[in-house]
């Protein structure tokens, strides 16, 4: 059989889709951030074992500068994550809306079977429903 070509076997078992990137892990700027704050520690923490021994000219690499500066990163992953607090629990919420119980998914499917069982799936009710992406 010339030009046939087999399909590429699926990575996953059943086809499933592997889990989307960040899914299930943090985020790359998380992971960045993390080894950012970590590196000024682990700085700041050589620096002040080496007592007198380590002086500097540059006022950006003093010890005090360099404890500004990772206080100053801590704060502000304080304050990010202050502000991510309400938005993960509005998408949460929206999330809620679309996919539970109640939720619009749900209300659409009602919706269509009772015009169907109505109507029938003829009608151009029906017809105009199904077009609906939701």
């Amino acid at each position: 059989m010339r030009g046939y070509r087999k399909p590429a076997k699926d990575a996953m078992p059943d086809g499933a889709a592997p889990d989307p990137a960040g899914a299930s892990a943090p985020s790359q700027a998380q992971t960045s951030f993390g080894s950012l704050l970590q590196m000024g520690r682990d700085a700041l923490g050589t620096l002040k074992g080496m007592g007198d021994q380590y002086e500097t000219d540059n006022p950006l690499v003093t010890v005090a500068a360099l404890e500004a500066f990772v206080g100053a990163l801590k704060e502000q992953d304080t304050t990010i994550n202050d502000a991510l607090t309400p938005l993960r629990t509005a998408t949460r919420l929206r999330y809620a809306l679309y996919e539970g119980e109640e939720g619009l998914k749900a209300r659409m499917t009602a919706v269509k079977s009772h015009v169907a069982g109505a109507q029938k799936k003829s009608s151009p009710l029906y017809k105009d429903l199904v077009k609906i992406k939701y």
